[in-house]
């Protein structure tokens, strides 16, 4: 397998993933939301500076962000 189809299956497997939070609504967005927060700060800091500009370093996504 080359790096193409390696990030192709990565990228397939991310959107699936954000697919199956949105079916199951909210409160599945907020417990991913919070579990990346506390388990890869640097990677939940990269993702809020992507967001929407109610989003403010600092504060916490989970209050207002869903998927």
């Amino acid at each position: 397998m080359n790096l193409v189809e390696k990030n192709h299956t990565r990228v397939n497997k991310a959107s699936g993933l954000v697919e199956i939070l949105k079916e199951k609504g909210p409160e599945a967005c907020q417990k991913m939301i919070s579990h990346v927060e506390t388990t890869d700060p640097p990677l939940y800091a990269k993702l809020g500076s992507s967001q929407s500009p109610n989003f403010q370093q600092g504060e916490s996504r989970t209050e207002h962000t869903s998927c």
